[in-house]
């Protein structure tokens, strides 16, 4: 019996080593192994040609886009089976619409040829047969039925009441003094509550200006730290290193412009002539002096491997520097 159980032991521990070691190789392959991506695209007037590509571990899982003058066509495959397709589902909802259209129209087809009256026929014969009824009957009863044409009874009662005597007596006249004072009085508040208002206003405007000041000298102080200026000065060349990492290492692409002004277009050159040292030999640029147009063709491939942004990041975060300028981050988005 305890052959049996340290068999099965045995043969449990086995499985889960055996997952355990299938998790940990998932894991360093999606460390290490990179994923590869591959970007065409044309343009010019009036068209917009597009076809990216990524893929990871032999193509175990792919990716494409694509693109003419259209929207995208989205489709993601695991192991050469097609996981999603964005204008698939498109399709198959159009293919529903449609079929519950036609079925929708065979029903009422066939109701019309057997001759069935529909449920809103029906209560609204209902209906209309009891408003029939309910009128025969308040004739027969001998019921009054309202009408415009009765007389107004209630307004000849109320006119011929009898009015109180002291009902619209005017109140005495105010003199001439005591309306002046009165007008004076009212202008008095006026001016008053006005004044109070401007004062408050202008107190507003006061404690916000501090305020503003206040927040402005904080940030100044925080970027003149030279603590804070060297931790700037890592994770901007971090920052470089990822995204020299992930744009791509080949490129070529050519551009055809032209803005009509020859004297522009010669400007534009100009700029693009002093750029020449960021994008060298890999982008040929033709202007065209006489017409309008934007026209290119692009090529591009790259890998991004997530381990080397990952070694990248770490040295950031365990930089004494770096986490010295977190904690100022934190102290000063408390005073602000």
């Amino acid at each position: 019996m305890l052959h049996i159980i340290l068999l099965i032991l045995k043969i449990i521990g086995i499985i889960f080593l055996a997952l355990l070691g299938l998790l940990l190789l998932v894991i360093l392959a999606a460390l290490f192994v990179p994923l590869r991506y591959r970007v065409k695209a044309a343009h010019g007037d009036g068209y917009l040609e597009l076809d990216a590509t990524a893929s990871w571990l032999l193509h175990l899982l792919h990716a494409r886009v694509t693109m003419e003058n259209k929207k995208p066509h989205i489709r993601v495959r695991i192991f050469g089976i097609l996981l999603f397709d964005n204008l698939k589902e498109k399709k198959d909802k159009t293919t529903k619409n449609k079929a519950e259209k036609t079925r929708t129209k065979a029903i009422k087809a066939k109701k019309a040829k057997t001759g069935k009256a529909t449920d809103r026929e029906i209560n609204s014969g209902a209906g209309n047969e009891k408003s029939d009824n309910y009128e025969e009957s308040s004739l027969y009863k001998g019921e009054n039925i309202p009408s415009g044409n009765e007389p107004e009874d209630d307004i000849t009662s109320f006119e011929a009441a009898p009015r109180d005597e002291n009902f619209g007596i005017k109140n005495k006249k105010k003199s001439i003094f005591q309306r002046i004072y009165d007008k004076l009085k009212t202008v008095g508040n006026k001016i008053c509550t006005f004044f109070q208002k401007l004062k408050e206003r202008i107190r507003k405007w006061l404690d916000n200006f501090l305020n503003i000041k206040r927040k402005v000298t904080l940030l100044i102080e925080f970027v003149k730290d030279e603590i804070n200026r060297e931790a700037f000065k890592i994770t901007y060349s971090s920052l470089i290193k990822i995204l020299k990492h992930i744009l791509p290492t080949k490129l070529r692409s050519s551009i055809r412009f032209g803005t009509g002004d020859p004297c522009s277009t010669g400007q534009i050159l100009g700029v693009l002539a002093i750029l020449y040292s960021f994008y060298g030999d890999k982008v040929s640029i033709t202007p065209d002096f006489e017409n309008k147009c934007l026209e290119g063709r692009h090529e591009a491939r790259g890998r991004i491997r997530l381990v080397t942004i990952l070694i990248i990041v770490i040295k950031l975060m365990l930089n004494k520097r770096f986490k010295q300028l977190w904690s100022n981050m934190k102290t000063l988005k408390e005073a602000l």
